[in-house]
């Protein structure tokens, strides 16, 4: 009986409040706003999560979080791993004006894909 979401580059906001969460490769986490309508949408607030070639994104709406997986070039030179890092980011959107970086935790490696179970990644 647990729930299952799928990770996306963009997720709704909480309910009723018109809002859209993106995961921009070039421009990382936008909130977006559709208050004024779907013809005048705003970005409202900003987190920067940059150099990513593989994301996903999960909006934890009971706890108002938004967490995210982004594989990172390291810089690294290590033949057995890569030189790919995977970030975990847990962001705190209870003001989506100001997202605001809870964690922050790196996996070596690449991220090939994830899933959330209830609340197990």
């Amino acid at each position: 009986g647990r729930d299952i979401q799928e990770s996306d580059v963009y997720k709704l906001g909480k309910k009723g409040a018109k809002e859209l969460f993106l995961l921009n490769n070039y421009r990382g986490f936008q909130v977006i706003s559709f208050e004024e309508g779907l013809e005048r949408p705003k970005i409202k607030g900003r987190f920067p999560v940059y150099n990513n070639w593989s994301s996903e994104m999960y909006y934890l709406e009971a706890q108002d979080r938004v967490l995210i997986i982004n594989t990172e070039w390291n810089y690294k030179t290590n033949y057995w791993k890569g030189h790919y890092d995977t970030s975990i980011y847990v962001l705190d959107v209870s003001r989506s004006s100001e997202p605001k970086l809870l964690s922050e935790a790196k996996v070596p490696g690449y991220l090939a894909q994830s899933r959330l179970v209830g609340d197990v990644l």
